[in-house]
């Protein structure tokens, strides 16, 4: 069984994520972060990585869509 306590961590990095692109849908917000995965590299990729990804998504990004200055 994999371990519960990885996903409250994800999910506030999420959060933070999509409050800083407030104008983003869910899916845009998903779309965006993960535009370079295939859906098989997407499907199977570990939380670890996942988070990896999302914060290079908000550093990147940190001046386009994000209106609360994250």
């Amino acid at each position: 069984m994999r371990n519960p306590d990885r996903i409250p961590p994800f999910m506030e990095l999420l959060q933070e994520c999509w409050l800083c692109f407030p104008d983003l849908r869910f899916n845009q917000l998903i779309r965006a972060i993960f535009k370079d995965y295939d859906d098989s590299t997407f499907f199977y990729m570990e939380e670890i990585e996942a988070v990896e990804v999302i914060r290079r998504f908000m550093n990147e990004n940190k001046n386009r869509w994000n209106r609360r200055g994250c």
